[in-house]
């Protein structure tokens, strides 16, 4: 029932990313300077797809601005007016713009089947949201043979397949996992540092994902 997915993963360097007090996320501020410190990169990848429709995932609506305006592109944020963001995505759909910037939009209950390419240029540190991203790709198209995951984030490396997820019973809860590794009953930061911390969610909700 899905679409095959090819993960095209980057080499990428996180140390500018800093833990928000959370500990949850990356701080807003440091999500900006990476996506600024690979904005070359970015572009070259919507030159490299330029003839397939994608959704380019971006930190800020600076950036997002300044490459759909360098790519002829568009790009929606959480302002974009509904009217102009309704056209935006008529456009897209039709294919009359190939490329779309989004920034924390287009994550959750978007549909496009025909959509065969995400650029990944946002690193996160929840499960959900990259959850959310490469399942844009996997709605199955009869003109599409394969979605195309162009990961310049790390989250691929982070996360691992979404394909891989499962969830699987230990004890009495229920915990994430993409082949052997473990996603969620762990507070993420440390399996980032390799030294895991053990902690017993109340519920699947409050499970660090």
């Amino acid at each position: 029932f899905w679409c095959p997915i090819q993960y095209v993963k980057e080499e990428t360097d996180e140390s500018v990313l800093v833990v928000n007090s959370t500990g949850a996320e990356y701080t807003d501020s440091s999500l900006v300077r990476y996506g600024l410190s690979i904005n070359e990169r970015i572009f070259e990848a919507v030159k490299n797809y330029e003839d397939k429709p994608k959704i380019v995932f971006v930190p800020s609506v600076e950036q997002a601005e300044s490459l759909a305006r360098a790519t002829g592109s568009a790009f929606v944020c959480a302002t974009t007016p509904k009217k102009e963001r309704k056209q935006i995505i008529s456009d897209f759909k039709a294919g009359r713009i190939n490329t779309v910037f989004n920034v924390n939009v287009l994550s959750v209950g978007f549909d496009y089947p025909e959509l065969e390419v995400i650029i990944d240029a946002c690193p996160t540190m929840s499960l959900a949201r990259h959850y959310q991203k490469v399942g844009r790709l996997t709605r199955p198209h009869p003109n599409k043979s394969v979605g195309i995951v162009v990961d310049l984030s790390g989250n691929t490396d982070k996360f691992g397949r979404v394909e891989d997820i499962e969830l699987r019973k230990i004890g009495t809860t229920y915990h994430i996992f993409s082949g052997e590794k473990q996603l969620s009953g762990v507070y993420f930061g440390d399996i980032i540092a390799k030294q895991p911390r053990q902690y017993t969610p109340k519920t699947f909700h409050d499970m660090e994902i």
